[in-house]
């Protein structure tokens, strides 16, 4: 699940100014901009993601973020006002904390403490691996086909991590 979200959202990442600027017609430094409205609700999240998880639990908080982000990458697909964009980015970084802030405590919390050096390891050798295969693997789509391909190309990643952690068993 870790590895198949992070390689939907490093393929957005790496390609969204490409994809501003050859599908939008705005400039790369306009595109930069608004990725920081994604990054700004992520930070603004990041401690609300927490207080959500620790009501509600890690999972359905996960699932929930998930389920946003999603949601919000099919969206992007349609939208062609770069307003509705700027503001859809920011809403899904608010998804994107839901998912990313309680993941790690996540993985302790099924893999238990006595290895947390090893499940450690094993969350940030998903995550750079994913940083890794998400761009490449895009990067050949979007040359076969065209930028827009980004969008749906991470829709069916998170999906696929959806479906994951739907399979995962937390014990309360």
């Amino acid at each position: 699940a870790i590895f198949c979200w992070f390689i939907a959202w490093n393929a957005v990442e790496a390609f969204f100014t490409l994809y501003v600027r050859n599908v939008l017609s705005i400039a790369v430094g306009s595109g930069t901009q608004m990725l920081t409205a994604f990054a700004a609700m992520l930070i603004l999240f990041a401690i609300p993601s927490g207080l959500i998880a620790t009501r509600i639990g890690r999972k359905p908080t996960i699932m929930m973020g998930l389920i946003g982000m999603t949601v919000g990458l099919i969206l992007a697909l349609v939208l062609t006002n770069t307003l509705l964009l700027l503001v859809l980015l920011a809403l899904m970084g608010g998804f994107w904390a839901l998912v990313n802030i309680n993941s790690l405590p996540m993985v302790y919390d099924v893999g238990g403490n006595h290895s947390i050096g090893a499940l450690t390891g094993l969350y940030y050798f998903a995550s750079s691996l994913a940083a890794i295969t998400g761009p490449i693997v895009a990067g050949g789509l979007i040359d076969l086909t065209s930028h827009r391909v980004i969008w749906p190309f991470a829709a069916v990643f998170m999906l696929l991590a959806l479906v994951m952690m739907s399979r995962i068993k937390v014990e309360k």
